[in-house]
């Protein structure tokens, strides 16, 4: 696994998602930076009823906002076998989350996950992983 930092197109769609995601949320008079209107959101996607591409990547890039926020980690575009995404990242160890894969599984089996549970379960692996030394230095 090679961790770069964010690439140019990476970080295009990253912001594409941003926008769209408090557009959609200025729209509908709602806070973004709040973790119930992502759920709302996600919710909705998990329904049906919020059925575009755009928005489900919006979901992912604003769950790995709030992620990142927590977990103090990084955006960063990451390349394998698979091919290449983009990811939220410890600064200093190879402790990686994709956040739009995480998502876009959970939509896609119509998993009505709490993600504010979520967000702290995943930010607490990483932390624990790092404090225990189980990662590769990036």
């Amino acid at each position: 696994m090679k961790i770069d930092n964010l690439s140019t197109e990476h970080a295009e769609a990253r912001d594409t998602g941003r926008r769209f995601y408090r557009d959609l949320s200025a729209r509908m008079s709602l806070d973004p930076e709040d973790i119930n209107t992502l759920q709302k959101y996600f919710d909705e996607a998990c329904r049906g009823e919020l059925n575009l591409d755009i928005a489900h990547m919006a979901i992912g890039i604003a769950f790995g906002e709030f992620l990142a926020k927590r977990a103090e980690l990084e955006w960063v575009s990451v390349t394998d076998e698979y091919g290449e995404e983009i990811a939220v990242c410890h600064a200093s160890a190879q402790l990686v989350v994709f956040p739009l894969s995480v998502i876009n599984k959970r939509i896609s089996a119509q998993d009505n996950a709490n993600l504010d549970g979520l967000i702290d379960a995943l930010g607490k692996s990483v932390t624990d992983s790092f404090k225990s030394g189980d990662y590769a230095p990036r």
